[in-house]
């Protein structure tokens, strides 16, 4: 049985690169900006109070990108019911970056104001209202619930994981904490729309996930980011830290600006090998636990044509927007499962007919 058909919907994938170029665009603005500015203060309020400005005024270059990310998403994710979220993401993610930022900044240039701008934005972040992964979940009792098979799928792991119907889903099937505990949200359209074998790979996969613990690890994931973007920043303004003068505060901010965000870009690569080489392991998984490579093979083209992705992407667009295996690549691991589980049958039954020869020569 072959999937119905998907609605076309654009991957939110390229939302993490126009994120990345913002941000070192808001950099390089204001290491160009950051002396004449402080040139002008310096004109109008004392230089103490330049410092504390032109401080501020590089915490502000750094949290602008995400701060209007509801602006600039509209034209990297035109799918509606997704921005907000990623905005969130986004604006979350900034937030203890800016805030270590701010002191890292406030011990060298010897400021106190710009701790106050992390407080400010979180204050902003905490009026947005979020949706929590619970909000997805449709009561129990409504119609028609997920298919005993996927249920009975589960139980033969052994997990203690929840399977629930979800109402909107950004993904046809989702790894999630529900009331603290682990549950495979099932988006309503993949259970009506996909046939049994691709449903009960669709959660194979995500138990695949919940096997490898890869929740956890992108949770650390921003840690990691953040990391990289204060590293980034304090070797790059290291060579201004001996500079004298009433200027010398502006350079210092602007290298480290500039230094954050490269630092920041040159994370992305490396998280999104680490987020495909999640999903090729969580695919490794459903291919042992299911043995079906062609359902696995039907679920990758389902997937990527309900999301527009580009089924042979080029090695530039690999390493700087795609979160997940291409279509190519999870082909050819379904394809190398099968020459696997062939070469075994193979091998099984020529051993066992080897043994059978054997038997009959001694009798």
């Amino acid at each position: 049985m072959t999937p119905g058909p998907a609605p076309a919907r654009t991957p939110p994938t390229s939302y993490l690169l126009a994120d990345r170029l913002l941000l070192l665009a808001a950099a390089l603005a204001f290491l160009l900006l950051a002396q004449p500015v402080m040139r002008a203060l310096l004109g109008v309020v004392p230089l103490a109070w330049a410092r504390e400005l032109i401080v501020v005024a590089g915490l502000g270059a750094l949290a602008l990108p995400r701060l209007s990310s509801p602006l600039w998403l509209r034209l990297s994710v035109p799918d509606p019911a997704l921005r907000r979220p990623l905005s969130l993401v986004l604006i979350a993610s900034l937030l203890m970056g800016l805030a270590l930022s701010s002191l890292l900044l406030c011990y060298l240039t010897g400021t106190w104001l710009s701790l106050a701008v992390p407080l400010v934005v979180s204050g902003v972040f905490r009026l947005i209202p979020r949706p929590r992964p619970q909000d997805y979940a449709l009561p129990a009792a409504v119609p028609p619930p997920p298919h005993p098979a996927l249920r009975a799928l589960l139980a033969e792991t052994g997990f203690v994981v929840e399977l629930r119907v979800a109402q909107a889903l950004p993904a046809p099937a989702m790894l999630q904490a529900v009331n603290g505990e682990p549950a495979i949200l099932l988006s309503a359209q993949a259970r009506d729309t996909l046939p049994l074998d691709l449903q009960r790979m669709l959660v194979a996969h995500e138990l695949g996930h919940h096997a490898a613990r890869h929740v956890q690890w992108t949770r650390r994931m921003p840690f990691f980011q953040i990391a990289a973007g204060l590293l980034g920043g304090l070797l790059l303004c290291l060579p201004a830290l001996g500079d004298a003068g009433p200027l010398a505060p502006a350079r210092t901010v602007g290298l480290y600006v500039l230094g954050y965000a490269l630092g920041l870009t040159a994370w992305l690569p490396i998280a999104l090998a680490w987020l495909r080489r999640m999903e090729h392991q969580a695919n490794d998984y459903a291919l042992r636990l299911t043995g079906d490579g062609e359902a696995l093979a039907q679920l990758a083209r389902w997937t990527h044509e309900q999301l527009g992705a580009p089924a042979r992407p080029g090695r530039l667009e690999r390493w700087l927007t795609l979160q997940a295996p291409s279509l190519a690549d999870v082909e050819a691991q379904a394809e190398a499962f099968r020459r696997e589980r062939a070469s075994v049958s193979v091998g099984g039954a020529a051993q066992w007919q080897g043994q059978r020869e054997g038997s009959s020569d001694a009798r």
